[in-house]
């Protein structure tokens, strides 16, 4: 089975890059995966890309060793699974405002005993170079849920730190999510700097 790559990046402490793709043309997105970003995230909510376009985008990036990652349009399973079924590597999920929105999210992740997601197709397990029955034993541990926390371009969600992707929300850290965000420095520590212990601590 595939590997998601920037998950494991994730996991190691490094940083990876990527951008957002806002035009529903797999040929666009291709030039973009031969960019050599990392990650790529189909923006689903406030870029003009309908699901219709969404297969064909995903095989695109899918072509190259980048990941695709969905921005769904909105905190719904409708939204959420079909993103994931048609062969996403994770979704950024929006309007997370309470812990049950997070929750909500989550389970239409995660497959069964952690989550409501439900199984079947075949075109996800193509996309990760594996037959359905491993996709579906292994995605709980491959296919991460972002859940950007409330606040402006200056909190976690925007910056480049190692928490860049969540995989896994536990009530604690749901809570987290959603409260209001004490901005975090990326780690590099620039000149002048006040905010001594993010940099310490990224």
């Amino acid at each position: 089975m595939r590997k998601n790559l920037v998950r494991a990046a994730c996991y190691s402490g490094e940083v990876s890059i990527g951008t957002f793709v806002s035009i529903a043309d797999p040929v666009s997105a291709q030039i973009f995966a031969h960019s050599n970003f990392a990650w790529l995230v189909i923006d689903m909510e406030h870029g003009p890309v309908p699901m219709a376009a969404l297969s064909g985008i995903i095989n695109a990036i899918r072509a190259t060793a980048t990941e695709p990652f969905v921005r769904a349009q909105w905190n719904t399973s409708a939204a959420i699974q079909v993103a994931l079924d048609h062969g996403a590597s994770g979704v950024m999920v929006p309007m997370v405002n309470s812990a049950a929105d997070a929750q909500r999210a989550v389970d239409d992740v995660r497959f069964s005993p952690l989550g409501a997601r439900s199984r079947g197709g075949v075109k996800v397990a193509l996309s990760f170079d594996t037959d359905s029955a491993t996709y579906f034993r292994t995605a709980n541990d491959e296919v991460p849920c972002r859940l950007p926390p409330r606040g402006t371009a200056r909190s976690p969600a925007f910056l480049p730190h190692r928490r860049l992707w969540r995989t896994n929300v536990s009530s604690a850290a749901t809570r987290s999510s959603v409260a209001e965000p004490t901005p975090r420095c990326c780690g590099r520590r620039p000149a002048g700097c006040a905010r001594k212990s993010t940099h310490d601590n990224p």
